[in-house]
């Protein structure tokens, strides 16, 4: 397990790199955290975690660098979907916090806490997608699908929004069920394990050349 956590420090070590860079997407959050689109927030943190730094990875051939080390192909994996995972972490805290925020000073805006678990799910399948992507094809090749996820997630919250503001009584609905939850969450960490397993399998048997 060391191994992995050395992986993942070293690419912790990569995003505090950017330095400014990563502090306009922080603020970019928050303030999609204030709006509806909050639903975005976590994919642009994670965005971090994916195309950026397979991008970096890629210039600087970082994988022939990890294939020279004492690490497993599974455990670059393993290190991948645990920062992901960080990210997410931090997505979903930083959206309770606004929510919390928001109704303690009587503001608008934000999440309610009882649909916070959009934003995990959100996260989950951009992770579950996007990641087994970057790693069998690299960046270049993969970029399309990001910016395919991208249009899917505007459009999506767009569409949210325009239901939301037309009929509120009834468009929270489905969100607001008792097992809606539940069931929102088991179907992300199932795309996320299905995603994994099938990262491991391909990433594995990938060819790395100039």
């Amino acid at each position: 397990m060391s191994e992995v956590t050395n992986l993942v420090r070293m690419d912790l070590w990569k995003l505090l790199s950017l330095g400014k860079s990563l502090a306009i997407y922080v603020v970019v959050l928050l303030v999609f955290l204030q709006f509806q689109m909050a639903l975005v927030a976590p994919v642009l943190l994670l965005y971090l975690t994916t195309y950026i730094l397979a991008y970096y990875d890629d210039q600087s051939k970082g994988g022939c660098l990890a294939g020279s080390l004492p690490v497993t192909r599974a455990q670059q994996v393993q290190a991948k979907y645990l920062l992901d995972l960080a990210v997410l972490a931090v997505a979903l805290f930083l959206g309770t916090a606004c929510s919390w925020l928001a109704e303690r000073f009587g503001m608008q805006g934000g999440l309610s806490l009882e649909e916070v678990w959009l934003m995990f799910l959100a996260g989950a399948v951009f992770i579950a997608v996007a990641q087994p992507m970057l790693l069998l094809f690299g960046p270049l090749k993969a970029r399309w699908w990001i910016f395919g996820i991208y249009f899917v997630m505007f459009g999506a919250v767009a569409a949210l929004a325009s239901l939301t503001a037309a009929a509120p009584g009834w468009a929270w609905t489905l969100v607001s069920g008792s097992f809606t939850p539940l069931a929102g969450v088991i179907l992300g960490w199932a795309a996320l394990l299905i995603s994994y397993l099938v990262a491991v399998r391909r990433y594995g048997r990938r060819e790395f050349t100039d």
